[in-house]
């Protein structure tokens, strides 16, 4: 792959990461994956290698905060509203630690079999 397609594929992936937590305020990487790696319009879609060098470089950059909750790392954009962080937060950290639980997952597996 040449340089610059691996830098327009780098500036889409940051852009896409944007978007993704402005509209949805907080995101752990599974979701961000599924939104940006598996979803969305077909040339617009980033591998998950250069998703998550995106996400690390924009981080490290202080345009994204990485907050963890019960051992799960969740992303939110450094500019975003405080109260907004937190009220999603709670939702999503609530909600991933339901469906982690063995009763959840394993009646998933029997209802998909």
């Amino acid at each position: 792959m040449d340089i610059e397609r691996q830098t327009n594929r780098f500036l889409t992936a940051n852009r896409r990461l944007r978007n993704i937590l402005r509209t949805h305020g907080v995101a752990n990487d599974r979701i961000l994956e599924q939104k940006i790696s598996d979803a969305g319009p077909y040339d617009q879609r980033i591998d998950p290698h250069i998703l998550t060098g995106a996400r690390h470089s924009m981080v490290d950059a202080g345009q994204i905060t990485a907050v963890t909750r019960d051992g799960i790392p969740w992303f939110h954009l450094a500019s975003a509203d405080p109260a907004v962080v937190a009220e999603r937060l709670d939702t999503l950290s609530k909600l991933h630690k339901q469906t982690n639980k063995a009763e959840f997952s394993n009646r998933l597996g029997q209802v998909l079999q």
